[in-house]
């Protein structure tokens, strides 16, 4: 058997708490999308692993090169973190070629001529790029103290390996949060066409009917829109719809009057494999896609005398049966119904 030296064992142990702590990071960066909580992870693993007093990432704009922004500082606690500035220039210098850098003087590193009396205490630092398909998008910095700890191979190897696991994870958070912010805005873009103040007119009438709007968006009660054929009983829906609690969710339309008699079940209410003549597939019906929504039910008086206790019972009791199931599904539905009749005479 060939003895194991001090130095090898303790190498090894070295080399096991840094793939647990790469590990760690790598599911911390897979278990969520939230860009801030992704940064802290790398930045925090970065400055245990390269014992590093600071720590700073600065991300350029995904639209400009000439835009950025330190969205991570870490410090140990002694001193305050890195100058924007001094973030500022060294991507600058790393921009110019993409590859990790070691300096024991920061300062002269970016050439920052008239610097602060925090920044003169900065010495020894390691820049390394953030790489997406080999162009920098960003900087993982780390900074010690004029005459502290000197950055070595060693920390570039691992600082190497963190930047490039983390650029993937952080443009797909930064890919998420666009998206989620597009969405957001198409929301309010949406909610502001027909919603109440999409109503246009100032008369006595259209003032009450926002105010009636307003008044039924915010309860959970089914409603009734009577009104002449063309008078805006759907927009009028819309609009309760987008001023209400509910309003992130789903908006279905079903036009009563358009749907052959024989199909109005399994409309409303889906239908099981096999449950009849062409039914070869399982099929949501409209309540059921409508789940945690509303469902606007137009020109109501057209649905069959035959169906409106089961449409009762859904009412009542948020529960239904599909064509062929004697399974009950339950679900949270908001009815607005809408006709052009005038159904206490009918």
């Amino acid at each position: 058997m060939v003895p194991v030296s001090r130095q090898s064992t303790v190498q090894l142990e070295q080399r096991i708490r840094e793939l647990e702590e790469l590990n760690s990071l790598a599911e911390k960066m897979g278990s969520t999308l939230n860009v801030q909580d992704t940064l802290s992870a790398i930045a925090e693993t970065c400055q245990r692993l390269c014992h590093a007093e600071r720590v700073a990432l600065l991300l350029l704009a995904p639209s400009s090169e000439k835009e950025a922004q330190t969205l991570i500082r870490r410090s140990d606690g002694s001193e305050g973190g890195i100058d924007h500035i001094i973030n500022l220039l060294a991507a600058n210098k790393i921009m110019q070629r993409p590859e990790p850098a070691v300096t024991d003087d920061i300062l002269s590193f970016v050439g920052l001529k008239d610097p602060s009396e925090q920044a003169r205490s900065l010495g020894p630092a390691l820049v390394s790029p953030l790489l997406l398909d080999g162009k920098p998008f960003g900087i993982i910095h780390l900074v010690n103290s004029r005459g502290g700890k000197k950055f070595d191979r060693e920390s570039i190897r691992l600082t190497s390996l963190i930047s490039t696991l983390a650029a993937q994870y952080i443009h797909r958070a930064r890919l998420h949060e666009a998206l989620f912010e597009d969405t957001v805005r198409l929301k309010e873009t949406l909610r502001e066409k027909v919603g109440p103040g999409s109503l246009l007119g100032d008369s006595p009438v259209m003032c009450k009917v926002r105010e009636k709007i307003e008044l039924v968006a915010s309860s959970a009660s089914t409603v009734l829109l009577v009104g002449e054929t063309g008078t805006g009983k759907e927009l009028a829906a819309h609009a309760i719809h987008f001023a209400s609690d509910r309003a992130e969710k789903p908006f279905i339309a079903v036009n009563c009057a358009a749907i052959p008699r024989e199909l109005f079940e399994s409309e409303l209410f889906g239908h099981e494999r096999g449950a009849f003549t062409g039914a070869e597939t399982r099929v949501r019906g409209k309540f059921e896609l409508a789940d945690k929504g509303t469902l606007f039910l137009d020109e109501i008086s057209s649905m069959p005398a035959e169906l409106q206790p089961k449409l009762l019972r859904a009412l009542e009791q948020q529960a239904f049966y599909r064509v062929g199931s004697e399974v009950e599904t339950h679900l949270d539905v908001r009815l607005i119904a809408a006709t052009s009749r005038d159904l206490e005479r009918a």
